[in-house]
């Protein structure tokens, strides 16, 4: 059922919205949601015999807040061309777009925009155990940046850490989960 769901806030946004892109609509829903449940507790892994707090792996990006994805604050506005620079910066080739797990990056652009009113976005990083994350504030209405995250140190082998980037100008709360894995993933598995 979250088919139609997201299908109709996305309707929504759009009539709000008639200059946003798809990414942008994309990023105002994503960034907006929570990981509370409806008893405002974290959302809990129905497929795990404890029912331990989900993962980013579980619940995505959270549940959807619709009245809050219509004033994000900050999107991330991207195009076309920053996937493709994603996808080269993370080892794939130009040719094809083949995976090369040779290349390794610490460092991931991010370019986002204020759609709201004016004012100072500054970066909250629950970060994961053993990771240092940096960051930059973003100003003034209508402007896009590029900004850089940084992510130095590891975790152990094998091991998946998680941590949130949470932008906030004191009203907004523009959230993205940041996972770190250190070991072999096969992309296609």
């Amino acid at each position: 059922m979250s088919c139609p769901h997201v299908s109709g806030i996305v309707g929504l946004l759009k009539a709000l919205h008639p200059e946003w892109s798809p990414a942008a609509i994309k990023s105002a829903i994503m960034t907006s949601a929570t990981i509370s449940d409806n008893t405002m507790n974290l959302i809990l892994d129905g497929g795990s015999p404890i029912f331990a707090p989900a993962t980013p792996f579980i619940y995505g990006s959270g549940h959807i807040h619709p009245t809050s994805a219509i004033d994000p604050g900050l999107v991330y506005n991207l195009s076309p061309n920053d996937y493709f620079e994603f996808l080269c910066a993370s080892g794939y080739k130009e040719k094809n777009i083949e995976y090369s797990p040779r290349k390794i990056s610490s460092a991931l652009l991010l370019k986002a925009e204020n759609v709201g009113r004016p004012g100072v976005y500054k970066v909250r990083v629950r970060r994961p155990k053993g990771v240092k994350v940096s960051m930059k504030p973003i100003r003034k209405i209508g402007e896009e940046k590029r900004f850089e995250l940084t992510m130095t140190g590891a975790v152990a082998e094998g091991q998946i850490g998680y941590g949130t980037l949470i932008w906030t100008d004191g009203k907004h709360f523009v959230k993205s989960p940041i996972v770190v894995y250190f070991g072999f993933l096969n992309p296609f598995c």
